[in-house]
């Protein structure tokens, strides 16, 4: 979606006489609407031009234009952004092409001749479809960047139950999980596996250690356990291999 650092949205006019086109800009509310005039045409060719130059968001078209009709151009405009709103100024005349586009959602019609209310109406629901549009697009960033942000967590889990649990999963459902979770080479071998067992794990669960002292040691062990993942990320990080890990408290590995 194209949008100015200004906030605004581009918008372009067409109609084959020139005066008319003077008379469409001073008719939109420009002080009060985010809109920003960014080319004027006279005819269909010029227009799909100016169209690639510009890509605004919105077109105002007059039906009647040379070359083809802006009917035809609106569909073949909205078929390159399917985002684009496209206005369309008809006559009662036209009410033929009106009901071949009536399915087209992307393009709304105004009959001659032009309210000022009307057209200003118009870029108005215009404007919030885009704005509706950029906040759908802000929300699919955070979840996308949320997913980013937790698939380590899940990935660490899968591996876990991978590990201790094996039962639950048959070949297939493990198949479909690594490649949910981005752990397809773990099915063709590309993986090494190390177990650690560290000496202050054997002295937390000793008999003669107290209640509170075995309570502290397993805080300490958790953050010995999360300094060993970190340096193990850092080292495997330079060969572009990610590490999981971890710590089954039975067996102390």
């Amino acid at each position: 979606m194209n949008k100015k650092n200004d906030g605004k949205y581009d918008i372009m006019l067409i109609d084959d006489e020139a005066a008319i086109l003077e008379h469409l800009r001073s008719l939109i509310e420009w002080e009060k609407l985010p809109l920003n005039l960014v080319a004027c045409a006279q005819d269909s060719e010029t227009a799909r031009e100016l169209y690639l130059s510009h890509r605004p968001n919105i077109i105002i078209t007059d039906i009647k234009i040379p070359i083809i009709n802006g009917l035809e151009l609106a569909k073949e405009l909205t078929a390159l952004d399917p985002n684009l709103r496209v206005i369309v100024i008809t006559g009662f005349s036209d009410i033929d092409y009106v009901k071949d586009a009536v399915n087209l959602g992307a393009i709304s019609f105004l009959t001659k001749p032009i309210q000022t209310e009307e057209v200003n109406n118009s870029l108005r629901r215009a404007v919030e479809y885009f704005r509706d549009l950029r906040e759908k697009e802000y929300a699919q960033l955070q979840a996308k960047n949320l997913l980013a942000e937790s698939l380590p967590v899940m990935q660490q889990r899968f591996i876990h139950q991978l590990l201790y649990n094996s039962d639950f999963y048959g070949e297939a459902r493990a198949r479909k999980k690594c490649a949910e979770f981005e752990l397809e080479g773990i099915f063709v071998g590309e993986y090494v596996v190390a177990t650690l067992k560290p000496d202050f794990a054997e002295q937390r669960d000793s008999e003669d250690v107290g209640q509170g002292e075995r309570e502290k040691g397993g805080e300490q062990l958790d953050l010995m356990l999360f300094a060993i993942k970190n340096m193990l990320d850092e080292l495997l990080a330079k060969a572009g291999c990610p590490a999981f890990s971890t710590y089954n408290y039975g067996s102390g590995r």
